[in-house]
């Protein structure tokens, strides 16, 4: 599996750092292997990690499989992949994995993205979501290593302005007409403590925070919870939450699951009368 690729960024680039307790050789898993992957990152995984080989991401959530050609790996230190897929996030995706004052340090590059405007949106919503990922990555290697998610996902359309849906409607006191009785989430980093509209606490601490969307480790089922804004053309779009527990069992997932559809019919009311 080793073998070493040189790497040419061409286009848009976005870069992104972490850093982790977790060992090398558990972030290389993580990316790699495909009942690790979907772990935390996808729905499912096939193929493997070799050079030249085919490794695919699939999200059954929002039907997309993104085929990657193996560029190149080089085993706990440097994974390259390679799609023709547009809307993959990152037709150039870059790995590399150090150690620096006795941590692990994740670098990801991703690039390959049009120039024009017309690639503005996968752009940006691909640079706010590997900025979100990566947050879940360090909670699920540190915490959550090898243990199976039952997964949830809720989606509604919306007419909205995707500039001012997170910062309006997903933190602070926005999250109390829709999603909870009382509470509200921070900055990067800090802890919350949320009583739900439909029952139940929400307890936690805000992962990320980027332009389209808000990830927060829920202590409750010992997940994660994503709040996203998916633009479309003419301000119409879909908004979603989609996440996980590592403790969650299924037919408690599916629960979840139900009481935020309820919540984003809320959210899409109220977002109608504002």
């Amino acid at each position: 599996m080793n073998g070493a690729h040189e790497v040419v960024h061409e286009g848009r680039v976005m870069r992104h750092e972490m850093t982790t307790r977790a060992s090398p050789s558990q972030v290389w898993s993580a990316w790699t292997e495909p009942a690790r992957v979907s772990e935390w990152l996808t729905d499912r995984a096939e193929g493997g990690v070799g050079a030249g080989l085919t490794y695919t991401w699939i999200w059954d959530w929002c039907d997309m499989t993104v085929p990657y050609r193996v560029a190149g790996a080089e085993t706990d230190r440097h994974l390259v992949l390679e799609s023709d897929t547009r809307n993959a996030p990152g037709p150039v995706l870059e790995i590399t994995i150090s150690m620096r004052g006795g941590r692990t340090v994740v670098n990801l590059v991703a690039s390959g993205f049009g120039e024009t405007a017309d690639w503005d949106a996968e752009y940006e919503g691909t640079n706010a979501g590997w900025h979100a990922m990566l947050a879940v990555l360090q909670n699920y290697v540190e915490h959550h290593y090898g243990e199976p998610r039952s997964t949830f996902t809720a989606m509604r359309p919306a007419q909205f302005d995707s500039d001012r849906v997170v910062g309006e409607w997903f933190t602070g006191e926005g999250l109390s007409r829709w999603l909870v009785e009382r509470g509200g989430v921070g900055e990067e980093g800090s802890s919350f403590a949320l009583t739900l509209r439909d029952g139940g606490s929400f307890t936690g601490r805000v992962l990320a925070v980027a332009s389209r969307e808000v990830q927060l480790a829920w202590d409750e089922i010992g997940g994660v919870v994503g709040l996203m804004v998916m633009p479309g053309a003419s301000g119409q779009g879909t908004l979603c939450i989609n996440g996980g527990g590592w403790r969650l069992p299924a037919e408690a997932a599916a629960e979840v699951e139900a009481k935020l559809e309820r919540s984003l019919d809320r959210l899409v009311g109220q977002m109608g009368s504002a």
